[in-house]
């Protein structure tokens, strides 16, 4: 879980600054999450190598991954307006 400086109730009400946290937050998660996309699709990477995936799985997780991405982004749109 993440620990921001607002609350559930802030977000609720509709406290400018707490959205405002919010996103950025949601924006910074994302970046994070779109770093590791890249690491599933790497072919004979060290990775796969050390969590012993055939690299057809790992392409799996990185579509899984990318949707996941996807949707961080467009929530994160969303609140920043």
């Amino acid at each position: 879980m993440i620990v921001t400086k607002c609350d559930y109730n802030e977000l609720i009400s509709g406290d400018k600054n707490a959205i405002l946290v919010a996103a950025r937050v949601l924006g910074q998660v994302t970046s994070v999450s779109m770093s590791f996309i890249t690491f599933p699709i790497l072919r004979n990477s060290v990775w796969t190598d050390i969590f012993g995936i055939p690299f057809e799985r790992a392409l799996k997780y990185h579509r899984v991954m990318g949707r996941i991405v996807w949707l961080e982004i467009t929530v994160h749109m969303l609140i920043w307006q």
